[in-house]
């Protein structure tokens, strides 16, 4: 009988072991979890969203558009087809409620004169509040419209309608002032404010992360090549001057290669900074503006550069994060007090 139980005592003695670890990990991970709400309970009630950084992002994503509308010859902004002879897209959805189809023809130019106003209010930064519906109604109508749809002009569309609900609880009197009544706000405000502000960083993460996954079955990005091509290609490779010190640097397959993979790396990097601490963010913010500058000397994608580092600006500038140095130390501090000259014992002449 001891032959039939002895194995059955030790399965069972093993088993409550298994079962107290896998109790010990329980408890580890619900109290990992519960500090982890508590952190996260107490950064939303104490640091605000309504930070110069979204009022860096709202700046940027305006000038972009501004520098569009006011570059851009209309003729070639509009550009008049067999399709569009006025040059103008109002067959989509909602086209209606476009700024541009309102007023178009000869009254195209009103619809201008309301886009830059309200574009140039938004750079000023007056009563965020205010100014959100009427940035976002613009910033959709150009890219609804317009007949050549660009990047920029649909990053700028999204996060601006994404800035909406949060915008309607920014009670600064300028996106450049800092909140100094956040603390005495509603819970349910502040809550719903973050929640707002974590969809914008949800939307800028799936940019980066669709933009590197999909380019994977691309035969060119697969193979590392595709840089080489974009250089050679007239009509959007970058100046011929600047083209042929390219074509050093990418004139070699392990060059091209590099580089190519290197973009690919820095996306998903940046589609994964969603969930980085503050440090890695930090320099995912400096690699990712780098990589947006290179990109607008190289191939003209200027709008795309500054919608871009809206993007990156309220994505990895969280709440909360410090980015201004430390105060400059006293002068003393940077020298060592004097020692004190030790003071010899005077020789005694007893005994002398």
């Amino acid at each position: 009988m001891k032959y039939v139980t002895e194995p059955l005592r030790r399965s069972a003695e093993r088993a409550r072991q298994v079962l107290e670890s896998l109790a010990n990990y329980a408890r580890a991970a619900g109290a990992a979890a519960w500090s982890s709400l508590c952190k996260a309970s107490a950064t939303i009630d104490t640091c605000s969203p309504f930070s110069r950084a979204l009022g860096a992002a709202r700046a940027l994503l305006a000038v972009g558009l501004l520098g569009t509308i006011l570059a851009t010859p209309r003729g070639q902004l509009f550009f008049r087809s067999d399709n569009y002879p006025d040059g103008v897209v109002c067959d989509r959805l909602l086209s209606d409620a476009s700024l541009f189809c309102i007023f178009r023809g000869d009254q195209q130019p009103f619809a201008y004169v309301v886009t830059i106003a309200v574009l140039v209010i938004v750079v000023w930064g007056v009563r965020p509040m205010l100014s959100a519906l009427p940035h976002a109604w613009v910033a959709w109508s150009f890219n609804h419209s317009t007949p050549i749809p660009d990047g920029g002009d649909q990053v700028a569309s999204v996060l601006t309608l994404f800035f909406v609900p949060l915008l309607l609880l920014d009670r600064r009197r300028s996106h450049w002032d800092v909140d100094e009544t956040y603390g005495v706000r509603h819970h349910a405000v502040r809550r719903t404010a973050w929640a707002a502000i974590v969809m914008v960083w949800i939307q800028v993460s799936v940019i980066y992360f669709h933009a590197a996954i999909g380019k994977l079955p691309v035969a060119e990005w697969s193979d590392g090549t595709v840089l080489w091509y974009w250089i050679q290609d007239p009509t959007f490779g970058p100046p011929a001057a600047l083209r042929a010190v390219m074509a050093a640097g990418l004139g070699t397959l392990v060059g091209t290669v590099t580089v190519t993979y290197a973009v690919l790396l820095l996306e998903i990097a940046l589609g994964a900074a969603l969930i980085v601490r503050s440090a890695l963010r930090t320099g995912l913010l400096v690699a990712g503006l780098l990589f947006h500058l290179a990109n607008a000397v190289v191939f003209g994608l200027w709008s795309f550069l500054l919608s871009m580092s809206a993007a990156l600006i309220i994505y990895l500038v969280r709440p909360g994060d410090v980015l201004t140095p430390p105060p400059p130390r006293p002068p003393e501090s940077y020298f060592p007090a004097p020692r004190e000259a030790a003071v010899a014992a005077p020789a005694t002449t007893e005994g002398a």
